[in-house]
């Protein structure tokens, strides 16, 4: 059941935040099965979220408590003819899961994007979950041309 709108507010992550951040992460962690190699420490997010002007969170909350994020950021994309809002992680605590959460940081990723100026959202949906996909369904959201994701892991210099 949804929660009234006006019950979720919708800010900015700061540097205080680090902890709700990382313990949605965490869980985000154990859903998924997969750990990092080097997980994020609190210390390190509480320093980018104070100094890195590249790292944008956006946080869902329900009185006090954290129960929502989204973190984002810029991708220009030539071939796609400008600018989009690339959407890394979109994460709602399973307790407040079907109550409005993920819509309502949807909406403000919705309204930052006309803000900036991006052509559209993009993002990555697993495979595997279907709740998700129906999720992203809802709000409008549509699957693209399949490509895998693939990464080179960066060691650090010897």
């Amino acid at each position: 059941m949804s929660l009234p709108a006006n019950s979720i507010s919708i800010r900015d992550a700061d540097e205080n935040d680090a902890e709700s951040i990382l313990n949605l992460l965490e869980k985000l962690w154990a859903f998924e099965g997969e750990i990092p190699d080097a997980p994020m420490r609190v210390e390190d997010l509480r320093h980018l979220l104070k100094f890195d002007n590249q790292m944008r969170i956006i946080l869902a909350q329900i009185g006090q408590q954290v129960v929502g994020l989204a973190q984002w950021g810029e991708r220009v994309s030539i071939p796609l003819g400008g600018k989009n809002l690339w959407l890394w992680q979109l994460i709602v605590d399973e307790a407040h899961r079907g109550q409005g959460v993920g819509r309502a940081l949807i909406t403000e990723l919705k309204r930052l994007s006309a803000v900036h100026g991006y052509k559209r959202i993009e993002f990555f949906v697993r495979e595997d979950n279907p709740s998700a996909k129906n999720f992203y369904r809802s709000v409008e959201a549509r699957p693209t041309q399949q490509k895998e994701r693939w990464i080179i892991a960066i060691q650090e210099p010897v």
